[in-house]
C-alpha cells in the first residue's frame, strides 16, 4: 500500500533492508545485526524473492539499499534507530570485508529477480572529520570485490552551520577512495542530507 501511495504521488520508492531475525543474528539480541555466515544463503534467497515480489506494476521497486549505515558498531546503534551494526573493530577492515562479501552474493540474486533494479551499497554514515574507521570499512567492501556488486554507493551527510559542507567534503573523500579502486565513475547517492543547527544560540534562518 505504501509503494502504491508513493507511486501515485510521483515518488520513486527505495526499499531498505536492514534487520535480521533472531535465529540469524550474528550479534545476538540485536535487530540491526548482520546475518551469521551460515545464514547468508537464506538472506540471499530472501532478497531474490523480495525483489521478484516487487518487480512489476504499481508495486515495482527498482532501488534497493542493503542496510542503513552499516559502518555503525552495535554499541553505537540502538535498534530503534534502524541503523548499524556491521561495524566491528575485531573483524577484517572493521567488518567492511564481511559486508562486501554479503553484497557480492545478494547482488546477482536481486538482478536475476529484477534486471531493472539498482542496488545501493551503504548507506554509509561515514564518520567525519576523523573517518579512519569508516574509511577502513569502505576499503574492506571494495577489497572484497563489492565495487562490482553495487550499482551506486550510498552515504549520508548532515552538515552544521559554520562547520563546512559535509556533503561536499564526504563526496570528495569517497570519490578519491573509489578512484583508487578503479571506480571513479561509480555513482554516489546521498540518501540523507540536511543542514543541522546544534547551537544554543539562535540559528538563522530559523527552520524550527
Amino acid at each position: 500500500a505504501n509503494i502504491r501511495r508513493l507511486r501515485a504521488a510521483g515518488v520513486e520508492p527505495t526499499l531498505v533492508v536492514q534487520r535480521s531475525p533472531g535465529w540469524a543474528q550474528r550479534t545476538p539480541g540485536r535487530l540491526c545485526s548482520p546475518p551469521k555466515p551460515e545464514y547468508v544463503g537464506d538472506f540471499v534467497r530472501f532478497m531474490k524473492a523480495l525483489a521478484a515480489r516487487y518487480s512489476i506494476g504499481d508495486i515495482a521497486v527498482n532501488y534497493w539499499e542493503i542496510w542503513n549505515e552499516p559502518d555503525f558498531t552495535p554499541a553505537q546503534a540502538p535498534d530503534v534507530g534502524g541503523n548499524g551494526c556491521w561495524g566491528d573493530a575485531t573483524l577484517p577492515y572493521n567488518g567492511g570485508s564481511y559486508y562486501g562479501e554479503v553484497l557480492r552474493q545478494v547482488y546477482p540474486a536481486i538482478k536475476a529477480a529484477n534486471p531493472h533494479a539498482t542496488v545501493l551499497g551503504g548507506a554509509l554514515w561515514y564518520w567525519w572529520p576523523n573517518d579512519t574507521f569508516s574509511r577502513t570499512f569502505l576499503e574492506g567492501m571494495l577489497n572484497s570485490g563489492a565495487g562490482s556488486a553495487i550499482d551506486a554507493l550510498s552515504f549520508h551527510a548532515y552538515g552544521e552551520w559554520g562547520a563546512g559542507d559535509l556533503l561536499i567534503n564526504k563526496t570528495v573523500r569517497l570519490r578519491a577512495i573509489l578512484s583508487q579502486y578503479g571506480l571513479a565513475n561509480k555513482p554516489l547517492f546521498a540518501t540523507e542530507i540536511a543542514a543541522t543547527c546544534t547551537s544554543n544560540n539562535s540559528c538563522l534562518p530559523n527552520f524550527l
